[in-house]
């Protein structure tokens, strides 16, 4: 299969999601921060998307130099699509050349720290990058458990791992398959070669219900369910809808997995809720030769992740002297 799609960041601006529909583009895959700062326009391209019906995927830009700075970003990143759903992977985008050229093994441990943390929360995962970063950057046979999505701006993407490989970017800037123009900007576009949304929903991943858990079919798993599977066992009915455990039998081991399910994603919940940090105060600190954004942190007990954050640093590996940085009391 092909399904035509685009990827889009605050660089598209303001994109007539109407328009792409007509245009034949089914999908867009939507960038929700880089580093430490979220894309201004990720709330307003996610509405629209939704609103134009089309499919959604979402993806993060690493500057992560280790990785507790890529688990960092992951938890950043799941604050901003927490209660959205997803039709398409949660990619990381590995392509900055301060990441990569950390080494292949430092470079495939950030895309391991980033995706693993992602996973805990439910989100399907995936990494992007070129087809010859993916070949020379990285320990790509390590990286095999995760969604591909491959920039390979040709006609043809010739990519060694065909059961991982989902998504070919075949066209940006440069685009040999068709007008790089959609809906009247330059758009990067891609082909989506997996039915994701059917494996995203089957897997109830990416804000999706579970649908073996929806007992009553109402689009949400919750206490009707438990009720809904008491009344089918009082009822001694045997369909497999009830059978939720696979055993055969439809009792109450079956709504004991309801609850289980239920107890499962309030536990999710409460991990992945965001702290709450005042950001009402702030220290001045002019920086000097030779400082690093962590080390500025030490000195002010707090972390880089707050002031880059605080400060709008999408990079937070580039700070020079004489710049003045506000460290968040």
């Amino acid at each position: 299969m092909k399904i035509a799609g685009i990827d889009i960041s605050k660089w598209q601006g303001d994109l007539n999601f109407t328009k792409v529909r007509e245009e034949g583009f089914d999908f867009t895959i939507i960038r929700a921060g880089s580093g430490t700062v979220p894309d201004p326009m990720f709330e307003t391209n996610y509405t629209r998307a939704k609103k134009a019906g089309m499919n959604i995927g979402a993806y993060w830009y690493t500057y992560a130099q280790n990785t507790s700075q890529a688990e960092a970003e992951a938890e950043l990143c799941n604050k901003i699509l927490k209660e959205k759903r997803f039709e398409l992977p949660i990619y990381f985008d590995i392509e900055d050349s301060s990441v990569l050229g950390l080494g292949s093994d430092t470079a495939t441990a950030i895309v391991h720290a980033f995706c693993k943390r992602m996973e805990s929360y439910k989100y399907f995962a995936g990494v992007y990058s070129s087809l010859s970063m993916f070949g020379s950057r990285l320990n790509d046979s390590e990286l095999q458990r995760y969604a591909h999505w491959v920039a390979c701006w040709s006609t043809s993407c010739n990519y060694p791992y065909p059961d991982s490989f989902g998504m070919w970017q075949y066209g940006g800037e440069t685009n040999l398959i068709r007008s790089n123009q959609v809906a009247g900007k330059t758009v990067d576009q891609n082909y989506m070669l997996v039915d994701y949304p059917a494996m995203i929903k089957a897997k109830g991943l990416n804000g999706h219900t579970d649908s073996k858990f929806d007992v009553n079919r109402d689009g949400a798993v919750n206490s009707k369910d438990i009720i809904a599977e008491m009344k089918a066992i009082a009822a001694g009915k045997t369909d497999s809808q009830f059978d939720l455990n696979g055993d055969g039998k439809v009792n109450s081991k079956d709504a004991v997995s309801i609850m289980k399910n239920i107890s499962a994603s309030v536990q999710y919940e409460e991990q992945s809720a965001p702290s709450v940090s005042d950001k009402q105060d702030y220290t001045e600190y002019t920086v000097v030769s030779g400082d690093t954004l962590s080390g500025i942190a030490a000195k002010f007990n707090t972390t880089y992740q707050k002031i880059a954050e605080y400060n709008g640093l999408e990079n937070p590996n580039l700070i020079f002297s004489g710049q003045t940085l506000k460290i968040p009391k």
